[in-house]
């Protein structure tokens, strides 16, 4: 027995005697357990080749980083599915840009004096107006979607707080977008452990200052390369998604997806050239046939691959013993184009995209798979516009509020303390893949109370404060004109309830004669004796005039104010007749 064997039999009973006297059963045997992936072999040797250890930040060395840069930035310019995933990425996370919404505490205590202040009325609103009218004027929105395609395609972008004198606003700030190219030391040793290329970092992890060279690398024109400037990590957003705790840089998203995209196009070229070489051929001549015998070396006979021009819509002879036939055509084969959508729907998996926005197709879909497929793609684009919100827009917020509030005049005074302030990101929202589903959703969860309108409007990037207010605009004006909503809502057209000063409208009532609305809003028998029995009463001055006013409103809300007015004043300005027995009694029948 050798050392080995030896050593587990002492051990075996060293352990069943201390298991013996904790009271343990003795194991009797030896349990190895072990995973089929964990071992190597003939068969999966050369596939797990590659694997390795490194730690995140090794595996993403300067030279790696910059060779999937090159490889991803060759595939979008020449690949049309790669530009248009990308392209299609970045219009649905950043779409037209976000919009600030800004709540401010009613009152609030001043932090000097102690005493309770009242935030100004329209405070929060005029601040979103202002912040607003600077984002359009700074480009901020074509900004972020140049970072977010930078960042998906080269793994990572940088953007730099900067000050344009330019900017048609009174705030000049701005944010500049820099490459990733750009972003790195000339002197870098990798002995520094707080410190990767292009970036230092304190002992907490926080980046403190940022190395950018001053001209690209790249750039066609002498340049002094090695000049860098040493940025402030205060004034830099680095929009990177990172796979590994500690990653300090990034990789593009579709780094998994880049040989797929290779191997679709080496295929689809070879299917290509197969198919125009078999067009390219009429067809065959072919003999089995040796030449007749005595036949001269120079005599008028085809030479290999020679081209026999043939007469169109012509009929043609051949020699005894030869043949003419066509080329068979074998490509592209009928398996092609599934071929090509599976390899499209596994290059779009990284950054969760469905199929059809990986294929540019949906003539495969139907409602239910569309909304199924389309699920965990917008849940993505959440999360990266959440991502988003806290590390691009809350600082360059802050930052543009840092200046806002220096100059004189440029926002309300009386503002309360910025640690009062919340604020969320509104995004353009998602089109409806069903809208008549979907709008039976909503009016269900908005009456039993598991939806409120500020979230269903927040889904299509609308402010709810706005989207009522501007209802209450249109309100008003309808009043105005003498229109009713309900009645534009049930037939389409806006009718007017009267006008002049017999509130008759002739034309009103041809509009809702066309549009079939007149049956719809006239009144019934029924509706017609209870006018009649309020209007006894009004007469026989047993019933107030407002309250009138107001059991029309809610009995008869077609009927505009102005009518109203009309009907309940003219009544109770008319001369009363003397009242008699039978009078109240008929009146009290009729009511």
């Amino acid at each position: 027995m050798g050392l080995i064997g030896k050593a587990r039999t002492m051990a075996a009973k060293f352990f069943g005697e201390v298991s013996r006297k904790i009271g343990r059963p003795q194991s009797k045997t030896w349990m190895r357990a072990r995973y089929d992936a964990a071992q190597t072999n003939d068969q999966n040797k050369r596939h797990w080749s590659n694997a390795d250890d490194t730690s995140p930040n090794s595996a993403n060395l300067p030279g790696v980083r910059q060779t999937l840069r090159r490889r991803s930035r060759y595939e979008a310019a020449n690949n049309g599915f790669c530009k248009g995933l990308l392209r299609t990425l970045r219009n649905d996370v950043i779409g037209i840009g976000p919009r600030l919404q800004l709540s401010l505490p009613a009152t609030w205590i001043d932090p000097d004096f102690q005493t309770k202040m009242a935030t100004p009325e329209n405070a929060a609103h005029e601040v979103e107006r202002r912040f607003k009218k600077w984002l359009k004027a700074a480009g901020i929105a074509q900004v972020l979607r140049i970072m977010q395609e930078s960042s998906d395609r080269d793994g990572e972008v940088f953007g730099v707080f900067v000050t344009n004198p330019k900017i048609q606003d009174r705030v000049h700030l701005t944010l500049r977008a820099v490459e990733a190219d750009q972003c790195t030391t000339p002197t870098f040793t990798g002995l520094d452990p707080l410190a990767v290329d292009g970036i230092r970092f304190d002992e907490f992890g926080n980046s403190v200052e940022f190395h950018f060279l001053k001209y690209h690398p790249r750039d066609p024109y002498p340049r002094g390369y090695a000049d860098f400037d040493r940025v402030d990590g205060r004034y830099v957003v680095h929009w990177y998604d990172p796979d590994r705790p500690g990653q300090r840089r990034g990789i593009p998203a579709l780094t998994a997806s880049l040989p797929l995209y290779a191997t679709l196009r080496r295929y689809g070229s070879a299917v290509l050239a197969a198919a125009e070489t078999a067009a390219n051929h009429a067809a065959v001549l072919t003999t089995d046939q040796p030449p007749p015998e005595g036949t001269p070396p120079d005599d008028d006979l085809p030479e290999n691959f020679d081209r026999i021009p043939l007469p169109q819509n012509g009929g043609v002879t051949l020699p005894y013993g030869w043949s003419l036939t066509q080329m068979d055509a074998k490509q592209p084969t009928t398996t092609f184009p599934q071929h090509q959508a599976t390899v499209l729907t596994e290059t779009g998996a990284p950054v969760c995209a469905p199929r059809n926005v990986s294929t540019k197709s949906s003539a495969e879909y139907n409602y239910s798979s569309a909304r199924l497929d389309h699920l965990p793609y917008r849940r993505s684009i959440e999360i990266t516009r959440d991502r988003s919100g806290d590390e691009i827009l809350d600082r360059l917020f802050l930052a543009w509020l840092q200046e806002a509030l220096l100059i004189e005049g440029h926002l309300p005074d009386g503002l309360p303390p910025v640690c009062e302030w919340e604020w969320v990101w509104q995004w353009q929202g998602f089109e409806s893949i069903d809208p008549v589903k979907d709008a039976t959703a909503i009016d269900i969860g908005l009456k039993n109370g598991t939806l409120t309108l500020a979230e269903v409007l927040a889904n299509r990037g609308i402010d709810w404060e706005e989207h009522l207010a501007q209802k209450a605009r249109e309100q008003d004006k309808l009043n105005e004109y003498g229109l009713s909503a309900v009645m534009i809502a049930a037939t389409g057209t806006a009718m007017p309830a009267g006008d002049g000063e017999d509130g008759a409208n002739n034309s009103s009532a041809s509009q809702a004669a066309a549009s079939g609305g007149v049956q719809a809003t006239a009144l019934n028998g029924a509706q017609f004796d209870s006018l009649l029995g309020l209007a006894d009463r009004l007469a026989a001055g047993t019933f107030n005039a407002d309250s009138a006013k107001a059991l029309v409103k809610m009995g008869f809300p077609l009927i505009s104010d102005k009518l109203i007015l009309r009907f309940v004043d003219g009544l109770v300005s008319a001369p009363k007749p003397p009242a008699t027995e039978g009078a109240t009694s008929a009146a009290t029948q009729t009511a």
